[in-house]
C-alpha cells in the first residue's frame, strides 16, 4: 500500500493534494508539534499586488502545541478577515465559491486541526481526489519518538509499503530505517504548473483555492492527477 502523510496544514497548497492522490491512503501527521511559522496555521493568497498571508493567530502554549491539542483562539476578528480577504481577492474569479467562504468561517471549530481538516476535505473534494484519509492519532504510536522513528511506526501500524515523501524529507529523513522496516521511500518533487490567475502574472505556491477558484472541475482534477514533478527513490 502507497502512503503519504503531512501535518493538516490551512488551506494547503496543490503539492500537498498531488501527493495525496498519489497514496491509496493519506495520513493527516496530527501528533507533532506546530512550528514558529509553518503552514499549519498560515497560507498564501493571489491578490492584485501579488500575494498576500492569511495567519491564523495562536497564543500562549498553543504556539507550539501538538497539533490535535491546539486550539482556536475564541475571538471571531481573524475569522472575519480572512473571509473577507478571500471574498475580495476572489468574487470576480469564475469559479468562486461564496457559499464555502461563508460557511467555513462560521463553523464552531474549537481545534485548529479540525478547522484545517474541514477545508483540506472540501479542497478534496473539489480536486476530484478519491484517496481515504486518516489521523496518526487514531493509532497506537509512540509520541516521544522523533522524525524518522516516529514516521516509520506511523507507516508501519497504517500497512504501509510505499511512503511517499516531500522532496524536503532528503533532507532529514533517515533512509536506512526505512530498508530496515520494509518501506520503500519515495520523494516528489512538485514542480507548480502554471494556470490562469485572476490577475496576470503567475505566482506559485499559493492556496489550492486558488486553483479551485479559477479552473474548471476537470482541469483541476488533471493539475493533480498528472504528476508535474519527479517521484524517484
Amino acid at each position: 500500500m502507497i502512503v503519504s502523510m503531512h501535518q493538516p496544514n490551512y488551506l494547503p497548497y496543490l503539492g500537498f493534494f498531488q501527493k495525496m492522490a498519489m497514496a491509496d491512503l493519506f495520513i493527516f501527521l496530527d501528533v507533532v508539534q506546530l512550528t514558529e511559522g509553518g503552514y499549519t496555521r498560515r497560507v498564501r493568497i493571489r491578490t492584485k499586488e501579488g500575494s498576500d498571508w492569511l495567519s491564523i493567530p495562536m497564543a500562549g502554549a498553543n504556539r507550539l502545541a501538538p497539533i490535535d491539542q491546539a486550539f482556536l483562539l475564541p475571538d471571531d476578528r481573524w475569522r472575519k478577515k480572512h473571509r473577507n480577504l478571500l471574498t475580495a481577492n476572489y468574487d470576480q474569479a469564475p469559479f468562486f465559491d461564496r457559499e464555502f467562504v461563508e460557511t467555513y468561517y462560521r463553523q464552531p471549530f474549537t481545534g485548529l486541526r479540525e478547522m484545517n481538516e474541514y477545508g483540506i476535505q472540501y479542497l478534496k473534494e473539489r480536486l476530484g481526489i478519491r484517496t481515504p484519509t486518516m489521523r496518526a492519532s487514531g493509532l497506537p504510536v509512540d509520541r516521544t519518538l522523533k522524525s524518522t522513528d516516529l514516521l516509520v511506526e506511523i507507516l508501519s501500524r497504517a500497512g504501509a509499503d510505499v511512503f511517499i515523501s516531500g522532496a524536503s524529507g532528503r533532507n532529514y529523513l533517515d533512509e536506512e530505517k526505512f530498508a530496515e522496516a520494509e518501506i520503500e521511500l519515495r520523494y516528489l518533487d512538485f514542480h507548480p504548473l502554471p494556470y490562469p490567475q485572476r490577475w496576470p502574472g503567475f505566482v506559485p505556491s499559493l492556496s489550492a483555492l486558488d486553483v479551485v477558484f479559477n479552473m474548471p472541475p476537470d482541469d483541476c482534477h488533471r493539475m493533480v492527477s498528472t504528476v508535474s514533478g519527479d517521484t524517484a527513490p
